[in-house]
């Protein structure tokens, strides 16, 4: 076994056991979605991409989020927009690997850190993604609904760059993209570039 896939096996490893840490302890988790809180993701997010610096890897994150959800809240009220966002958060989790993360960002926004993922890996996650959220039915009261969800997508490339980012950096770009997607219709990926700007600092 060669030292690159030692090196590959190693860090897989580490963020399995970080993943387990995190999930023994609840205050990482938010408890309407099974799936990590801000403040787990921002413990896993930033482990991963030391990770990535150290054995200069790839990584992506992405911002997947319900397309006009305030319009789900509208019309079928507070607590049927929380059982689509917990039934998401089920159907997202179910489409990643074991050593994806993903969180509940809030307002319908979910962000998933993808390790050894480059743009092209990246990109091919969010349309699966993107599709099979369109083609499952949502039970809403007594009604049968469809939704979408547009995608932002930022991505750490150690062999291009000599950013030095961090994963706030990256989750801010990922969700200026994801703005963009929503702004041009539904169902809608847009990879970030320097054009589009960051977002403003976030609390976790």
């Amino acid at each position: 076994m060669n030292d690159v896939r030692v090196d590959l096996l190693r860090a897989q490893i580490e963020a399995l056991q970080g993943k387990i840490q995190l999930l023994q302890q609840g205050v990482y988790i938010d408890e309407e979605t099974g799936v990590y809180n801000r403040r787990g993701l921002a413990e896993l997010g930033t482990r991963e991409v030391q990770r990535a610096k150290r054995y200069q890897r790839p990584m992506t994150v992405i911002a997947a989020g319900i397309d006009q959800f305030e319009r789900i809240e509208q019309v079928y009220g507070p607590m049927s927009a929380k059982t689509v966002i917990a039934e998401t958060a089920e159907v997202l989790n179910e489409a990643l690997r074991t050593t994806d993360i993903i969180g509940y960002f809030g307002d319908g926004t979910f962000i998933l850190v993808l390790p050894e993922t480059n743009a092209a890996g990246g990109q091919y996650v969010a349309e699966r993604l993107v599709e099979t959220i369109a083609n499952k039915i949502f039970i809403v009261g007594s009604a049968r609904v469809r939704i979408t969800i547009s995608v932002g997508m930022s991505v750490y490339a150690p062999a291009e760059t000599n950013d030095p980012i961090d994963f706030e950096t990256l989750l801010r770009r990922a969700l200026v993209a994801m703005e963009e997607a929503h702004a041009s219709g539904k169902g809608v990926i847009v990879v970030w570039v320097p054009t589009l700007g960051e977002e403003p600092l976030i609390e976790f």
